[in-house]
Parts: structure tokens; sequence; C-alpha cells
């Protein structure tokens, strides 16, 4: 198993996340963006030029949210991604933080880390703004519960990986409780060490 991948990428991390969680043995490649993802041969692959892409025995595919789904039911037994009717709450949380959450972050990011001084930082403080009002969603839906889903899925590493982000662009959610106490709880997990440890060389 092959995970074509870059060290900042929160997308990406969330995949590294799943795999170590789940202790499979893969080949991490770290594509050099801007080169790399723009040869024939990746686009074969992937036609975005995006990262991340999973090569597990030829089978290729492409996009995040998919990977993740590909990887629990072929390697999980449900612990990750039930096989009940919690999945539909699992993927609930997948396509509210693919269109609502993690939009925001990666406009923050992009403007502050790629961009660095060219960035637009109009749209940094909105952003920044509506991103405090969707933590407070969160906020209020894990009340009372460790994890998004009650046990802790792949719901909880791309809502995580996407916090990340917030998180090191300064984002002070301290004062919504719930999103701290998960937020802290998952980044003490082993999982995670390695790929936050990629993100933040960007900062």
């Amino acid at each position: 198993m092959k995970l074509y991948t870059h060290p900042w990428s929160n997308h990406a991390a969330r995949v590294h996340i799943l795999l170590n969680e789940l202790g499979l043995d893969y080949q991490a490649h770290a594509v050099e963006l801007m080169e790399e993802n723009l040869k024939p041969e990746y686009l074969q692959m992937n036609p975005n030029g995006k990262v991340p892409v999973l090569d597990d025995n030829s089978f290729i595919i492409w996009e995040s949210h998919a990977i993740l789904r590909y990887i629990s039911d072929k390697y999980d037994d449900g612990k990750y991604y039930p096989n009940n009717k919690q999945r539909y709450l699992v993927d609930q949380w997948l396509d509210w933080n693919h269109t609502r959450l993690n939009v925001e972050a990666i406009t923050i990011n992009f403007n502050n880390v790629v961009l660095g001084e060219e960035g637009d930082q109009q749209a940094v403080t909105a952003a920044k703004e509506e991103a405090l009002n969707l933590l407070t969603i969160l906020d209020q839906a894990l009340s009372g519960k460790n994890f998004i889903c009650d046990e802790f899925s792949i719901a909880d590493i791309s809502l995580f990986t996407s916090v990340v982000y917030l998180n090191e662009n300064k984002v002070d959610f301290s004062q919504l409780r719930n999103v701290q106490r998960w937020f802290d709880a998952i980044n003490q997990r082993a999982s995670v060490k390695a790929p936050l440890e990629g993100i933040k060389e960007a900062y």
C-alpha cells in the first residue's frame, strides 16, 4: 500500500491517522507539489493533481474521505466507520466538515501559510469569524460525548485535522469547552503524532 502525501496537507494527515490507528503497513511518498503532481503519470492517478492518493495493490483512489471510507470498509471491522445506522451520522459530519468547517480552515491556512504576506487578511478575518460560529455548532454536538458519534470514528479524524489548521493559525476556541476537551483528547492519541509534526513544519 502506497500513500501519496504531503506533510503540510491536513487532507493527507487524515489518511495517515487512520492507517496508524489500524496499524497497517504502508509506504508514504511525499509528493513534490507544483512539480511531481503536474506530471502526466501523477495526473493519470489523480487528474486533479492533488494529495492524497492511495494505491492499494494497483487500486487507485483519491479524495481523503473516499479513502477513509475505503480503508475502513476493507481493513476495519466497523470500529471507525460503523456498520449500523451510526454510519449515517459519521457521513453527516464528514460532509459537514467538507462543505463547512474545512472550507474556512483551508481559506485561513492558504492565505496565511501558502500566500504569506500576499495573503488576503480580510478573507482570513471573515473565515476565522465563520470558523468560530461553526465550532460553536460542533461544541454543542459534543456536549456529554467524548467523540462526535459517541465512539472515535473517521468523522473525528476528519474534523480534528481541520481544527488543527485552525489551532495552528491562532484561532482561539478555548472558550468552547467541549471542542477543547475533544481536541486535547485526540491530540494525545499516538496515531496523530507524526502527521501533526508534518503539518507544524509549515508554521
